[in-house]
């Protein structure tokens, strides 16, 4: 698990990696840590760019393909923030919800994941 951002927050440094933080206070030089509350993670995904989704449920599915009988690659957790590499062409439907199939790099790792799961979801 890698660091995923590293931010200003008033005179505060924060350091988020997967759901946790860790502030610096400049006030005493030490550090802090805080576990993230979902209201945090919903706080954090109002300010992504167009090319960037965050994840939304527990543990998504990043596959070689844009479908649910493809390999999985690798996993992701809530509150991951990955980039965009490219949209499916079309919406497909996965477990009765219908939805777009996103091509993402997280860490280094490339892999389709389903728009329902992420902050893309259709609404």
């Amino acid at each position: 698990m890698g660091l995923q951002h590293l931010f200003a927050i008033g005179v505060e440094l924060a350091i988020i990696d997967r759901g946790k933080a860790l502030y610096k206070r400049p006030d005493i030089m030490t550090f802090e840590a805080k576990t993230l509350e979902p209201m945090d993670m919903v706080v954090r995904f109002e300010n992504l760019s167009s090319n960037k989704l965050g994840i939304q449920t527990d543990l998504a599915n990043a596959r070689s393909e844009p479908k649910t009988k493809s390999d999985v690659l690798f996993q992701l957790e809530k509150g991951d923030i990955c980039h965009i590499i490219a949209q499916g062409g079309s919406l497909q439907e996965v477990n009765g919800v219908t939805d777009s199939w996103y091509k993402v790099n997280f860490n280094g790792q490339q892999g389709w994941v389903f728009g329902h799961y992420t902050t893309k979801r259709r609404e």
